[in-house]
């Protein structure tokens, strides 16, 4: 009796330490609107609309902006047997830069996306 006491506290400690975590930052990008941005149509208003507030703001002189958005989201799982299998990690990560000119509008933009 005293070995499947034993035999049970650990499995159970080694269920235990196994799981998984999840780290993210930044808000999911809308890819159905990415195909609505029209260079020297879409304005910034519209762009804070659809995506929210930029992740980061950068001037780059003569009234222009780059706004930036950006996800990042990783998932770890380690094996259920400790020591054993290690950990996988399945990330996801997008980023989207878009140039506003002076008046307000789309000069340009780029989409990234990768998943590994």
């Amino acid at each position: 009796m005293k070995t499947l006491y034993l035999l049970l506290a650990c499995v159970s400690l080694c269920l235990g330490i196994s799981g998984c975590a999840t780290y993210s930052s930044g808000s999911p990008i809308d890819e159905t609107k990415i195909e609505s941005i029209e260079r020297g149509t879409t304005t910034k208003s519209e762009l804070i609309a659809w995506f929210g507030q930029p992740t980061q703001v950068t001037s780059i002189g003569n009234g222009k902006q780059v706004l930036y958005w950006q996800y990042y989201q990783s998932k770890v799982s380690r094996s259920p047997i400790p020591f054993i299998g290690g950990a996988k990690a399945d990330t996801q990560n997008s980023a989207l830069a878009v140039t506003i000119d002076a008046s307000g509008v789309v000069e340009d933009y780029q989409w990234t996306k990768g998943h590994y």
